[in-house]
């Protein structure tokens, strides 16, 4: 095949990799010798309108000069109709390739990449720029190290002109934010919720809502929490969880504002405006829910058939024409000036004033003390009940329920599982509430519980009448400790309720510890780390942590079927640190209580 060259400045090779907009190719900047990355867009992303937004969007780009920024370099559109992005930096893997491999990064791993996403974006934005798909697709890993997010604007761009021609979109709903979802404007906060997105999945080893990818169940979806990362991960420090749950947040106005605020919440460790301070500050001030936020907006175009764009003819703008003046005659008397107010004029106008001033202190006081003597109340907690006592509940409370409609569910028929304004919501009486009950469309099937722990899986199970039976634990290199890996009846089919299913259990890698000898200050142990004899060879690393510095103790490379035994001494208060390649298999702090 004949090397095809663009602009006879760059060289197109082999493709690398498809996504929904086009395909991936290695490429060679001849100037320089550089490899270089380009991507080929599909044949309905070429269109002449749709080229010159996606022209304009590389041009706003352009300037954006980061560490951890992939940049576009130059653009190629060719005459048989194809167009070409190219970008400075080789395609070498994304943190989907990595994800596709491994299902969670630990912890030390996932805050690099989200600093290093969270940086690009903060840079980006002081431009004025939303990149509006982040993603692990749009995340590079380069082999030497460095992390650098890519397609800033291009795919959350494109991503909008489908949603507006009601078409599908090129991004996965589970990366999307409401206002996306909507097809309103994005700004700094869309961002925000996507670094909130990543950072879940990066350390759940799933998406927030791993069960539903479309749009209309996502927008619902967004009402409620996901699941807690500290009942996932049991040793998760709260502080990451309210920063990431804030991130998340459905309303824009309630998450972090800007990357930078994302960055300065995780560098001080807590979260420094709560979603509950906002909410209540918002009612305090009597905000509207739907008040605006400052944003930078996507260029959406103003037409839905994008199609039609070449057929419009623009209006030209008029000349600007002034009138010509008269020279005025040197005799013209001057314009007389008006004569000063009379005393009795201006005390007139200054008791007038006093007067409305008055009168608007008063007609305030009485609406303030009018609001403010109407109660408020917080949402109560009525999911998973059933609908009628959900009811009889919120009205209890001195508020209005309505139904909102019924989604298909696999729980109890006739249970809430969604409400609209969300739980723990500060409203005032007599507010309107929405209910969405379960309905089932078919007859009970079983849950899908892979990748659940066991103790999110038991409510799981008892909200279908359901019981759980661990039939099995065995080592896994692919699954964490205490993950389910494997079910009987599988997911999907039919079960009556009050059925048992049963499951297997991972144990994780195969390590475990052995005391020796303990005294007041110090500990001896033997640490046995072991293959499995069907796994591929693993390499060991063991770390030691002691008050004054991390170390690597040892590393080994455990071929199938090997064992090893480690002596270590270390002071009480060290703690030992077990990966097996990239995964944390064995963490352990060693303590005075710390038994056999």
């Amino acid at each position: 095949m004949a090397e095809l060259l663009l602009k006879n400045r760059y060289s197109l090779g082999e493709p690398l990799k498809t996504d929904a907009a086009g395909v991936w190719h290695k490429g060679l900047a001849l100037a320089t010798g550089q490899t270089i990355s380009i991507r080929a867009y599909r044949s309905e992303f070429c269109q002449p309108a749709l080229l010159e937004k996606l022209q304009d969007s590389i041009l706003e780009t352009a300037s954006l000069r980061h560490p951890n920024i992939t940049r576009v370099i130059d653009s190629v559109s060719l005459p048989d109709g194809r167009f070409f992005v190219i970008y400075d930096t080789p395609y070498e893997k994304s943190l989907a390739d990595i994800l596709a491999k491994i299902k969670r990064l630990p912890l030390p791993e996932t805050l690099n990449i989200i600093t290093a996403a969270g940086k690009a974006l903060e840079h980006a934005q002081d431009q004025g720029i939303v990149h509006g798909a982040l993603c692990p697709d749009n995340i590079d890993i380069l082999n030497n190290g460095e992390i650098k997010v890519r397609n800033f604007y291009i795919d959350g761009l494109l991503n909008s002109l489908l949603t507006v021609q009601n078409k599908p979109a090129i991004l996965d709903a589970a990366y999307l934010a409401p206002e996306q979802l909507r097809g309103e404007s994005l700004g700094k906060s869309t961002d925000v919720l996507g670094l909130g997105l990543l950072f879940y999945r990066l350390l759940a080893g799933r998406t927030a809502y791993p069960e539903i990818n479309n749009k209309q169940m996502m927008l619902k979806n967004y009402l409620r929490p996901p699941e807690k990362l500290t009942i996932i991960l049991p040793d998760f420090p709260q502080y990451l969880e309210d920063i990431i749950f804030k991130a998340l947040q459905h309303r824009a106005a309630y998450r972090q504002q800007s990357a930078a605020e994302f960055l300065g919440d995780l560098q001080a460790q807590k979260v420094t405006m709560p979603v509950a301070e906002l909410i209540q500050r918002e009612q305090a001030d009597g905000n509207p829910e739907n008040q605006p936020i400052e944003t930078l907006s996507v260029n959406v175009p103003e037409y839905a058939n994008i199609d039609g764009l070449d057929d419009i003819i623009p209006q030209h703008r008029a000349k600007r024409t002034t009138m010509p003046t008269e020279e005025i005659p040197n005799n013209t008397p001057a314009p007389k000036k008006n004569p000063p107010l009379p005393f009795d004029r201006i005390i007139y106008y200054a008791l007038l004033g006093i007067f409305a001033a008055g009168l608007a202190l008063f007609i305030n006081s009485i609406f303030f003390n009018y609001f403010n003597s109407v109660p408020r109340i917080s949402i109560p907690d009525v999911l998973n009940i059933p609908a009628e006592e959900a009811s009889i509940l919120l009205r209890a409370q001195g508020l209005r329920v309505k139904f909102g409609g019924y989604i298909n569910s696999d729980i109890t028929p006739n249970h809430v599982v969604a409400i609209d304004p969300v739980v723990g919501r500060i409203v005032k009486k007599n507010r309107i509430v929405r209910i969405y009950t379960s309905q089932q469309t078919t007859g009970l099937t079983a849950p899908n519980l892979i990748e659940h722990t066991l103790q999110s899986a038991v409510p799981l199970m008892a909200d279908r009448g359901l019981t759980i039976n661990v039939a099995e634990r065995v080592y896994s290199n692919k699954y964490p400790a205490n993950q389910i890996i494997s079910q009987a009846p599988e997911a999907g089919a039919a079960i009556e309720r009050g059925e048992k299913i049963n499951v297997t259990i991972s144990d994780g890698y195969p390590v475990w510890l052995e005391i020796k000898e303990k005294t007041v200050e110090k500990i001896s142990l033997v640490l046995h780390l072991q293959n499995e004899p069907e796994w591929e060879q693993q390499n060991a690393v063991v770390y030691l942590q002691t008050r004054n510095r991390r170390r690597k103790f040892a590393e080994k490379l455990l071929h199938p079927g090997e064992k090893t035994n480690l002596e270590i001494t270390a002071e009480l208060g060290s703690i030992i640190e077990v990966y097996y390649f990239n995964d944390l298999a064995y963490r352990l702090e060693l303590q005075d209580d710390l038994d056999q």
